[in-house]
């Protein structure tokens, strides 16, 4: 690689790198900052009793307030919604999936709210809506409302800045060594199964939510996209 530089005097001076050298370097890099990079981490993690990031509370947490916002709009049952949304993941306490995880959270929120003293008609509904949020897409919309909508909302958290971040923490923990190159590739790869899962949405305000949140992670794909590029034209 061959620049031009100007020198005190403003003298135009002839630089050339070394072949190879500009990856040397970079290796060089590479090593002095991966164990440091790797005890930051752990060290964080020992001294807090805290998880450096509790991802699944944050699902749920979120799909909480989008599953609100949508039952509030549709004038479906708060309550059975509210309950639902955050009992859906019982049994999915972490970042993987986990087979059946809809029947046996729906289970495991029976028992929870049994105890509780809540109406057994009640349980049932709520645990029907919990056990039908599985899934990715949908043919045809989710009977009754309150399915639908926790559906939408658990969807709904899966689109947007939010997913994004979310995209981040996982790859932390399921590819470690991640660059911004891989998270670039990630993320636009997932903007096809994003669309599909927006056009599954059946509440008016289920789809106005799920364009917004679309739009902003295209937008964001493309940002990265070519912020990346930059920095390699540059090297």
């Amino acid at each position: 690689m061959i620049q031009f530089i100007n020198d005190m005097n403003g003298s135009t001076l002839l630089m050339t790198m070394k072949d190879g050298l500009e990856e040397k370097l970079m290796q060089l890099v590479v090593s002095r900052t991966s164990t440091a990079a790797r005890e930051e981490w752990l060290k964080s993690q020992q001294e807090s009793e805290a998880p450096l990031f509790n991802y699944r509370y944050s699902h749920v947490s979120q799909v909480v307030a989008v599953a609100k916002d949508l039952a509030k709009a549709a004038g479906a049952d708060m309550d059975i919604i509210t309950t639902a949304a955050w009992l859906h993941d019982l049994a999915k306490p972490g970042m993987g999936d986990v087979p059946g995880h809809g029947e046996t959270s729906a289970k495991d929120a029976r028992e929870i709210l049994l105890k509780e003293g809540i109406d057994p008609e009640i349980v049932e509904r709520v645990c029907d809506t919990i056990r039908k949020h599985v899934g990715l897409t949908l043919d045809s919309p989710l009977e009754p409302m309150e399915a639908q909508i926790l559906w939408e909302a658990d969807k709904l958290v899966k689109l947007g800045v939010t997913a994004f971040v979310h995209m981040m923490v996982y790859m932390q923990q399921a590819k470690p060594g991640f660059s911004l190159s891989s998270l670039a590739d990630e993320l636009r790869d997932y903007l096809s199964l994003a669309g599909r899962i927006a056009a599954s949405m059946n509440t008016k305000r289920a789809q106005e939510l799920a364009r917004i949140r679309l739009d902003a992670m295209k937008s964001t794909s493309d940002l990265l996209d070519s912020e990346i590029m930059l920095g390699k034209q540059e090297r």
